[in-house]
């Protein structure tokens, strides 16, 4: 499995219907991909959700294709960032 440039883990403790997530980046610039994954088990992550700069870098991760719809909980998605790089202190939803 190829990784993002970005990794997040979260570690939730029980399920949850996530909604949005926002990130704030910082005083850095954001990474050219990022990648969220997702467990019940805390061992075993599955690929969830992409952000990447270009729709074509979608098809790095596991042949996951450009999309912006959830057709199902066990769906991933992989979308463009909604705006262009800034040099810092950037939230990324």
């Amino acid at each position: 499995m190829v990784f993002p440039d970005s990794k997040i883990t979260l570690e939730l403790g029980q399920e949850y219907a996530i909604d949005s997530i926002s990130i704030q980046i910082g005083d850095s610039q954001r990474p050219g991909q990022m990648g969220i994954f997702k467990s019940l088990t805390f061992e075993n992550y599955k690929q969830w959700m992409f952000l990447v700069t270009t729709q074509n870098e979608c098809s790095k991760f596991d042949g996951v294709q450009f999309n912006l719809d959830v057709d199902s909980l066990n769906s991933v998605t992989c979308t463009t960032y909604g705006t262009r790089a800034q040099s810092g202190n950037e939230t990324v939803s």
